[in-house]
């Protein structure tokens, strides 16, 4: 029931974005017919009975599936709002308050979950309850009713005519009504069963008692009755005369009366809005070609907006999503395979690596396919980002040791990858430049794989070599500590003694991926400097304060501080040749003009610090002083 509550959850969240597109609409349209209103809130129906959709560049939601399905057995649930500011506030609270607990025998996301589901099948029989007595009370007070012709009934204890029923729906009409004024109820009855509206209500408030939770369904569903008897009416005046509207609009006043028990009643199709309805009655006119085309170019952009669910993007923490930069042409898919949705992975940066680490399964001059129990990764050295992640979870491919673990093999061309759970007959295929998921029989016979770089100084996974302009290169691999985020790499000419070796984050915090090296002469009108760092290296900077296994995001736009740190860095000497002191932590700089740039400060006494344009060296004990500045800054929780 849990998971039939979160996929429900997911359905009413998405839905709110076309209630509201339809609200609005709605207010923008009020000259066009009122049927194409009614076809709106259809729309908003498909989209609360409909469990998939097409996928689109066009589609204005912020987030596919904003609660993950896994969230109730994540060891850090989150959220995927696709709103940054709403993530950032609303995820820390979950984390810190309903991850398990290591000695707890209760997980309290899976008690929440459990929790709300059942007050949600409760709600629901409640409401189904009501519906239940509304009717048989209203069915009890009309059965004395007197027949008049076909559905017609006439009834002493109604004041307002409706329409109860749904296979065999009857119009009852209070007893006294005058020729004239019975006419014109009995044209505004027929209009209901002939628009099917006696099936439509009902529907809507089913769909009501599923999303009971959601304020917005109330609304859809109270603007929805309104707009099915402006519809109703429309169609029974729109070519009438004046003398007609007025008198129709005077029936209305005159039924409306006293109707409070039919409209509690949800299974009853009584007079709804009508102080509305009479101005609109009075009001109308028939509407312009134009309008209408409007209308219907309206409907067309919320259908394509708001029914469709956005492209997989990367959902890692603290990187951003950006398209993949050169990737060559794709192995083909086996035409048979079965297509799964790609989930992109929460990765929470300052979780540990695992036992068994990062491991590179690819790389070239463009990219890097490195994988973890936390998810596979595309990494662009173009973007300085990740541009494609894939949640192993959901695949049973996040397991590293065991019976269960995962073999993960790569096309030659770096452009597919294949997945095997070893416990497992089939295999899942990865296509990187599609970024699309299938599933097959496990065979790789025919297939011309990558063979990842082994020698004796490098273990498989620490490291892949590749070739480009007739010289081959080392991509490696560094663990800083055993924090996720501080895995970086650097590439090495096998052919040349670097000058220089440059390591790179292949995780950012949010909104600093992508940063360029910044030179000595580049360090000028810094407004805001981060860092991200843990106290798991092997070494600890002199003049921070940080503890084995915390992990310290720190924000700095002080400008008197800044300009130490700037004055630090750009009184600085290039050296020739490389260093041994231990550069790993990226000190993330942006400038006045937008640019954002890195250094990687030494994190032992060394007063040196790296970037990708050289080694430079830095005045006596400023790299003690570097880092007592650094720890003034403000921390990022």
């Amino acid at each position: 029931m849990s998971s039939i509550f979160l996929r429900i959850l997911n359905l009413s969240i998405n839905s709110s974005w076309l209630i509201v597109a339809v609200l609005i609409t709605r207010r923008l349209l009020k000259k066009a017919p009122k049927w194409i209103i009614c076809l709106l809130w259809g729309l908003v129906a498909i989209r609360l009975v409909c469990p998939f959709s097409f996928e689109s560049t066009l589609s204005l939601l912020p987030s596919n599936k904003v609660i993950p399905e896994n969230i109730v057995v994540a060891q850090q649930p989150q959220i995927d709002s696709g709103i940054t500011i709403i993530d950032k506030t609303v995820n820390p609270i979950i984390t810190n308050n309903f991850s398990p607990a290591e000695v707890a025998s209760a997980n309290p996301m899976q008690i929440l979950v459990s929790v709300a589901s059942d007050i949600w099948v409760v709600g629901m029989a409640v409401m189904l309850i009501y519906a239940l007595i509304s009717f048989i009370m209203l069915k009890r007070r009309v059965r004395a009713s007197v027949h008049l012709n076909g559905r017609i009934w006439e009834c002493d204890d109604v004041e307002s005519p409706f329409i109860l029923g749904t296979l065999c729906p009857a119009i009852y009409v209070p007893s006294g009504l005058d020729d004239r004024t019975l006419e014109f109820v009995v044209a505004h009855e027929k209009a209901h069963l002939k628009r099917y509206d006696h099936w439509w209500k009902p529907l809507g408030f089913i769909l009501l008692t599923m999303y009971w939770f959601n304020p917005l369904s109330w609304v859809a569903y109270t603007l929805l009755c309104r707009d099915i008897e402006a519809a109703c009416d429309e169609r029974v005046i729109r070519n009438k005369k004046k003398d007609y509207r007025a008198a129709y609009s005077q029936a209305l006043l005159d039924c409306s009366l006293q109707r409070r028990f039919i409209s509690v009643c949800p299974l009853a199709f009584g007079e709804t809005g009508v102080k509305g309805r009479v101005k609109g009655v009075l009001n109308y006119k028939k509407p312009s070609f134009w309008i209408i085309v409007a209308a219907v170019i309206t409907s067309m952009v919320i259908v394509v907006c708001f029914m469709t669910n956005p492209t997989n993007r990367l959902n890692v923490e603290g990187s951003e999503p950006q398209e993949v930069s050169d990737v060559s042409d794709v192995q083909p898919v086996v035409a048979d395979a079965t297509s799964l949705e790609v989930k992109s992975p929460v990765v929470n940066l300052a979780d540990d690596e695992g036992a068994d680490s990062t491991e590179i399964l690819y790389a070239d001059s463009d990219k890097i396919i490195f994988s973890g129990y936390y998810g596979l990764f595309v990494y662009s050295k173009e973007n300085r980002a990740i541009v494609n992640a894939v949640d192993l979870e959901p695949i049973g491919c996040n397991y590293t040791q065991g019976d269960s673990a995962c073999e993960k093999y790569v096309s030659a061309d770096g452009n597919v990858v294949y997945l095997h759970p070893m416990d497992n007959t089939d295999m899942y295929i990865y296509n990187i430049r599609t970024n699309s998921l299938s599933k097959e029989n496990f065979n790789l016979d025919g297939i011309d794989l990558h063979t990842v770089y082994e020698d004796e100084s490098y273990s498989t996974g620490d490291c892949d070599k590749w070739s480009a302009n007739g010289h081959d290169y080392l991509t490696m691999l560094h663990r800083g500590g055993v924090m996720i985020g501080e895995v970086s790499y650097a590439d090495v000419s096998l052919d040349v003694d670097p000058e220089n070796i440059q390591w790179y984050p292949l995780f950012s915090p949010e909104g600093l991926s992508g940063a360029a090296d910044f030179s000595p002469e580049e360090i000028h009108d810094i407004v805001a400097i981060d860092i991200w760092i843990s106290g798991n290296m092997s070494y600890t900077p002199v003049g921070l304060e940080i503890s084995e296994g915390q992990v310290r995001r720190l924000h700095c736009e002080d400008l008197e501080v800044i300009k130490e740190i700037e004055d630090l860095l750009s009184n600085s000497t290039k050296e020739k040749g490389q260093s041994n002191c231990p550069f790993y932590t990226a000190l993330y700089m942006t400038r006045s003009d937008g640019t954002i740039g890195t250094v990687f400060p030494a994190t032992d006494d060394c007063d040196m610090y790296n970037s990708g344009t050289g080694c430079y060296s830095m005045s006596a004990e400023s790299n003690e002083k570097l880092w007592t500045l650094i720890n003034q800054f403000q921390e990022i929780r």
